[in-house]
């Protein structure tokens, strides 16, 4: 943390309050001294009244917020811890610190605070990169969609590769069946074949025996006569 001190007094130099930069909270601290006030109009309870020159004027409150101001008195001592409240606006401002006793109101001379200009994201700014987060989230949805066109592609030539396979398949197995069928027809025919040639050499066999058989007769029946 970041400490400043400052005695608050009735007169000596005058002394500027460094609040830091624009958009800072919790970084640093502003310590009061306020023995002097204490010593001179008896004890009471300190506030911090701030006035940013682009702001409102506000009252520090006695409590940490998780960014905001705070304003912690322990004995004659008031500790100012910055937050956005102070540092929401750039520029200068003022700053007194109030000291109320039970008889009445003691008031500091005026502290003037420092706020440094820094960078600060504005609504155009914020609409630019809220612009650009939507355009990647359309960039990234039609990747996923193209992915998954993809997928569906990929899936379309596999199956349609299987199915090609099956078809091979089946014209493979028919032309085997047709083949088988053809043998078949082709052992028939040389069964028929063989059937034919015996039958004809049957038939020439029984033509030769009664050639045979005649030529013996008619041989036989010259020497009888």
């Amino acid at each position: 943390m970041i400490e400043q001190h400052i005695k608050v007094m009735e007169s000596g130099p005058k002394e500027d309050i460094e609040i830091g930069r624009q958009g800072e909270y919790n970084v640093r601290q502003i310590v009061f001294d306020l023995t002097a006030i204490a010593e001179a109009v008896g004890p009471g309870t300190a506030t911090i009244i701030h006035y940013p020159i682009d702001g409102a004027p506000y009252t520090v409150p006695a409590f940490a917020g998780d960014s905001y101001d705070a304003a912690v008195q322990d004995g004659n001592t008031l500790t100012w811890t910055i937050g956005q409240l102070a540092t929401q606006h750039k520029n200068n401002g003022v700053a007194v610190v109030t000291w109320t006793t039970a008889a009445g109101l003691k008031k500091s001379r005026r502290f003037k605070t420092k706020c440094q200009p820094s960078i600060e994201v504005s609504d155009v700014e914020q609409a630019a990169q809220q612009a650009y987060i939507d355009q990647m989230a359309t960039i990234a949805a039609d990747i996923a969609g193209s992915v998954q066109t993809a997928a569906g592609a990929v899936t379309d030539v596999q199956n349609a590769a299987a199915a090609g396979i099956t078809a091979v398949g089946d014209a493979a197995a028919a032309a085997v069946q047709d083949v088988n069928s053809a043998v078949q027809s082709a052992d028939s025919k040389i069964a028929e074949i063989r059937a034919a040639g015996d039958a004809a050499v049957a038939a020439a066999s029984a033509a030769a025996n009664v050639t045979v058989q005649g030529e013996c007769l008619i041989y036989g029946g010259g020497a009888n006569g």
